[in-house]
């Protein structure tokens, strides 16, 4: 419970508000696509496979009159050239020239190589033109996309339809088999590459959608978003829709799904018809360096949704992961696996993420094996706010939430939710002997209502096989099916142990042993779909999300949207306020309910009580005192629609700071009371209602002192 008193004056302090950058370089619009601006000298040309032709195709400038204002609207009649190849050879290294592509148009050829462009602001752009059609087509057939092998930068393909056409089995009139390549191909041996984007494209059916790798500088500013990479298959290799190596990276928006695979796979790892393997995932990044993964969909990939390699200490670092949606596959995510080097990962963050279903279809052929999380040797890290939900397949007996395995340094696992799983919750394993140092796993919540399943496994001992393990656990919630004497493993691998043991073994503080009052832990893809009105089944989800694109963005089929409407079964009112603010549901560090980030006199409770900014000092303050009709005192506050009826939002008034009466302000305006009190309520739809307390005259003499006092959902 927090007080906010009222007097006289409210204290105020300015604090500026930051706002997230785009790309280097380069602007967003209102919808979130990247603004492309041509420069004084850059040289346009246009491509239409049907009414183009390239003897007679013309170079244009910004300022040229047939191409107007909008360069992807050409206002007058321009001459396109007919092949990619022709008008490709119009663009200069080194300068920022475009090629733009008529939409609904269709090519059977590549990219080849294209230029770098100047900077990160003046880029060459290789996109699209026209007001109407279907994105550009371009059938590669087994050929690539494009190849850079040197230090190709400040460059931007936006809007591109790209399809490995005659390895797509559900092209059967043109299908010619599995052979074929990768999609698109950078690598960079001496030159790093610098500034890239690929946004709003569609890469479909090669054997790696992407692949990206350095052996040279790491490159820098490379950006994938908004893509829709689908379908990746190959029988004579690895396949994946992602691969890097040595690459920073920024994956924003896009959706992956079913990459790796063309058939479910017998459990031998044979690639033949392109069979889903263990070594085939939605993404791969080995050597990681400043890795950011947000808001992207990774849908049904062969084996894994994202696997980062480090096979040396450190050489893997900075990994953001945050509030991307994974479904299916039997691997979530894997931050670690093929060495057992200490430390090998530095800062990963795994934050705000949504799994299920993990393991559910057993693409590789491996049964019972549904892993969500793997968080292996690690320094610095945090796994926090995530939700790891449904797993429902009772036969299977290889399944986790979260595994820290290996060696881990001053890691935090804060707020997590493992739901409906049915198996261990969360794990603490080892491959070889390994020390937990400043572990700390607090705030979190195990809970099993259907499943007779495991809570925490530790089957190495609170102290780790070394004996010094360093491991904290405080205010965790657990709850599971299973019989009250199983809920933990200590010591091995089936030593039970019960909640009262496990409290006295291992000290937690603010434990409970309790299930959690979910408002609606029923959420999941299918009620997505039916509170959208759509068939309330997941393949008429996965059908709408493989459909998107440049010019079919339907934000009700992203991540974002997605893990809104989930993480509302799973938090309140207030959590879900916080997250909007703060990026977190927690009540902890800048978003604590008694913090003031802005520094107004308002902690966190009182802002969102009172409809508030909670970063930035609100231009109408939500509590003020002033004076009305015949000298009459005036408390005026603003209330939250969200308050109204559920939480206490308790006016408080004293003639002396000794004794407090109270005043609870209903949905409609009130009195006068026994004490002359008149409360006027203006309501004002989904913003914050306006209230007046009015006094009588008499009560203010000789003082009058009044104050809010909001209780915290949890008090």
């Amino acid at each position: 419970m927090i007080m906010r008193h009222l007097f006289l004056l409210l204290p105020l302090t300015i604090i500026a508000a930051g706002n997230a950058a785009a790309q280097t370089g380069l602007a967003r619009d209102s919808s979130g696509w990247t603004i492309f601006t041509p420069s004084a000298d850059s040289r346009i040309v246009y491509v239409d496979s049907v009414t183009g032709a390239d003897a007679t195709g013309g170079t244009y400038g910004p300022t040229s009159p047939e191409v107007g204002a909008d360069p992807f609207q050409p206002q007058g009649l321009i001459r396109p050239y007919q092949t990619i190849a022709a008008a490709r050879a119009r663009l200069r290294s080194g300068s920022p020239d475009w090629m733009l592509l008529r939409r609904g148009s269709i090519w059977n050829e590549t990219l080849g190589t294209p230029p770098s462009g100047r900077s990160p602001s003046e880029r060459t752009v290789i996109a699209w033109y026209g007001s109407d059609g279907a994105m550009p087509l371009i059938r590669t057939g087994q050929t690539k996309i494009m190849q850079a092998n040197f230090g190709l930068s400040y460059l931007a393909i936006a809007g591109l339809d790209f399809h490995a056409h005659t390895r797509d089995p559900a092209n059967p009139a043109e299908y010619l088999g599995p052979g074929g390549e990768d999609g698109i191909i950078l690598y960079t041996p001496s030159t790093a590459a610098r500034s890239l984007l690929w946004e709003g494209c569609r890469i479909r059916c090669y054997e790696n959608g992407l692949t990206l790798q350095s052996t040279g500088p790491v490159p820098e500013d490379i950006v994938i978003r908004r893509c829709v990479v689908l379908d990746s298959y190959n029988e004579g290799g690895h396949s994946q829709g992602l691969f890097t190596a040595k690459f920073q990276l920024r994956l924003e928006e896009s959706i992956f799904d079913h990459n790796g695979w063309q058939i479910s796979g017998t459990g031998n790892n044979s690639r033949t018809g392109g069979a889903a393997t263990i070594f085939n995932h939605n993404t791969y990044c080995s050597s990681p360096l400043r890795h950011v993964f947000q808001g992207n969909l990774f849908l049904r990939p062969s084996s894994i949704g994202n696997k980062w390699r480090s096979d040396t200490e450190g050489s893997g670092s900075d990994i953001v992961v945050d509030n991307n949606f994974y479904a299916e596959g039997e691997l979530g995510i894997s931050l670690g696996g093929n060495t057992d080097e200490a430390y090998r990962f530095a800062r990963s963050q795994v934050t705000n993420n949504i799994m299920m279903y993990v393991g559910r279809t057993k693409p590789t052929g491996r049964a019972g094996l549904a892993w969500y999380l793997e968080f292996i040797d690690q320094t610095d890290g945090l796994v926090a706010d995530n939700l790891f939900l449904h797993q429902e397949d009772t036969s299977f007996s290889n399944a986790f939430g979260i595994n820290l395995k290996n060696t881990q340094r001053n890691v935090r696992v804060l707020g997590n939710i493992v739901y409906n799983i049915n198996s261990k919750s969360l794990i603490l394993s080892e491959d070889v002997p390994s020390i937990k140092e400043n572990l700390l796993i607090e705030g979190n919540e195990w809970q099993q209502p259907v499943f007779a399943a495991r809570l925490v496994d530790m089957s190495q001992g609170l102290r780790g096989s070394t004996g010094t393990d360093s491991v904290t656990f405080a205010n965790n919630r657990y709850h599971s099916a299973a019989s009250a004497n199983s809920w933990f493993a200590l010591g091995s691998t089936t030593a039970n142990t019960s909640f009262p043991q496990w409290v006295t073994a291992s000290g937690e503080t603010g434990a409970v042993a309790a299930p959690s009052a979910f408002p609606d832990s029923s959420r999941r893809i299918e009620s997505y779909q039916a509170a959208l009105g759509q068939p309330a089944d997941f393949a008429s989800f996965l059908s709408a999300v493989r459909a998107m694109g440049r010019f079919h963005w339907d934000e009700r089929y992203t991540a974002a949207r997605l893990n809104d409407h989930i993480r509302a079964g799973f938090f309140g009112k207030l959590d879900l306020w916080r997250f909007a603010h703060f990026h977190t549901p927690r009540s902890r560090d800048l978003a604590a309910d008694l913090a003031d980030p802005d520094g107004d006199g308002m902690p966190n409770l009182l802002e969102w009580a009172t409809g508030g900014d909670p970063l930035a000092i609100d231009a109408n303050p939500s509590l003020t005192v002033g004076v009305g009709a015949a000298g009459s005192p005036e408390f005026r506050v603003t209330r939250n629609d969200e308050v109204e009826g559920t939480y206490p939002f308790l006016l408080e008034w004293s003639t002396s700071l000794a004794e407090w009466r109270t005043l609870t302000p209903g949905l409609a305006s009130s009195g006068p009371d026994e004490d002359g009190i008149t409360i006027t309520i203006a309501e004002h739809g989904n913003s914050p209602d306006d209230i007046v307390v009015t006094f009588p005259p008499n009560l203010a003499s000789p003082s009058l002192f009044v104050r809010l006092r909001v209780l915290s959902p949890g008090a």
